[in-house]
């Protein structure tokens, strides 16, 4: 099982992606620039809300993933 950071994972494709690699057992992590983004956590899918040009955040999301 490995660890996937998806950017845009709450957008149109990233959804579909995110909820496709969740499903396979893979752990998604989706970042979202907006916290009224609809994609709702799973056992293996967790959603942060994250604005793209922050830096030390997403490093922070990105040590975490494979």
């Amino acid at each position: 099982m490995k660890s996937i950071v998806i950017i845009g994972g709450t957008g149109f494709l990233g959804s579909s992606l995110a909820r496709a690699l969740a499903a396979d057992g893979h752990r998604v992590t989706s970042i979202a620039r907006s916290p009224d983004s609809g994609l709702p956590p799973t056992a293996n899918l967790a959603r942060v809300d994250c604005q793209y040009d922050n830096v030390e955040q997403l490093a922070d999301v990105y040590r975490e993933a494979d």
